[in-house]
């Protein structure tokens, strides 16, 4: 139940971008990541170096012919190649971040696109780890606690907290994410009573007492 008002499909579309239905029951779709109006600039989320310059990642030569890198992530993903996606995922952060600075749009498009890889690799918090970066992010920036665009990295950030299991990973996140939900509304109802509650019992199990 404490996840339950954050979940929704995730989605990725055959084309260039990839797409992340909201985390509501209600939507059957969700906006791109690719940079949105409302990031800091409008540099390309596609600017860096080729994704078959690298030759770690041993991508299929057919799905290196699209100019955009999306499409062979897209790929690598669909097929069950999350590690060489993310990989690919973190050259181009490191590109955007080299060429355009933290804080640029295309840094926190790469960002935000490893955060949905680590959800789909089944890395519940790593995903958690990245979108909680991002937000920050965001926030660094001057966007403001209630742009959408940081609202939904906090929402992401949280529908991933709930799924990590109740070990000390979990409890190490839980303030930063609770911080974070508490200066970031969610349009959500309950969001911020269901991380409570989830917070309290991982505060109950980490000091040994009962879980009830």
């Amino acid at each position: 139940m404490a996840a339950g008002t954050l979940e929704g499909r995730m989605l990725i579309a055959q084309e260039p971008a990839l797409h992340c239905a909201a985390f509501t029951p209600e939507a059957e779709t969700g906006p791109s990541l690719a940079p949105r109006r409302n990031a800091p600039s409008d540099e390309p989320a596609h600017s860096g170096p080729p994704l078959a310059d690298d030759p770690v990642l041993g991508l299929p030569a057919g799905e290196l012919d699209h100019p955009d890198p999306h499409a062979a992530i897209i790929a690598a993903a669909h097929n069950g190649r999350y590690e060489q996606a993310a990989a690919a995922a973190a050259i181009w952060e490191k590109a955007a971040l080299r060429s355009h600075g933290p804080g640029s749009a295309p840094a926190i498009h790469w960002l935000e696109v490893r955060a949905e890889l680590a959800h789909l690799g089944g890395e519940p918090a790593l995903s958690c780890r990245l979108w909680l970066a991002a937000a920050r992010v965001r926030l660094d920036v001057g966007q403001n606690p209630s742009d959408p665009d940081v609202v939904a990295a906090v929402d992401r950030a949280q529908h991933q907290f709930h799924q990590i299991p109740p070990t000390g990973e979990a409890w190490q996140l839980a303030a930063e994410v609770l911080r974070l939900r508490q200066h970031v509304p969610s349009g959500q109802n309950r969001v911020l009573e269901s991380l409570e509650a989830r917070v309290a019992q991982l505060r109950t199990s980490a000091s040994g007492g009962p879980t009830a």
